[in-house]
């Protein structure tokens, strides 16, 4: 992401990182990494930046599980097509994912 802003000297700005998502080595579903926040003061956004998805049975990381820059989230290994536009993906059809 590229993004171009102008700042004030003495201006405080939040850099919120998010966290790498789990590895479950057990074969079951492990959680997606967080998202990462540019924030002006205390709420005004600069940029905004979705984690990545969750992986189902899977105990290593795969390229496709990687947050995206688009506005449609990248499919998740063996599972389902990403989210897009500010909507999450759909679950499993056992309806426990």
């Amino acid at each position: 992401m590229i993004g171009t802003f102008r700042l004030n000297k003495g201006e405080i700005i939040q850099i919120l990182v998010g966290q790498e998502g789990g590895i479950n080595t057990r074969s079951y579903s492990s959680g997606g990494g967080g998202g990462t926040f540019v924030v002006r003061g205390a709420n005004t956004p600069l940029v905004i930046s979705g984690g990545g998805g969750g992986v189902d049975r899977a105990r290593s990381r795969h390229e496709g599980c990687d947050a995206s820059t688009n506005t449609t989230g990248n499919p998740g290994y063996r599972s389902w097509s990403g989210g897009s536009n500010g909507h999450g993906a759909q679950t499993a059809d056992d309806g426990v994912s």
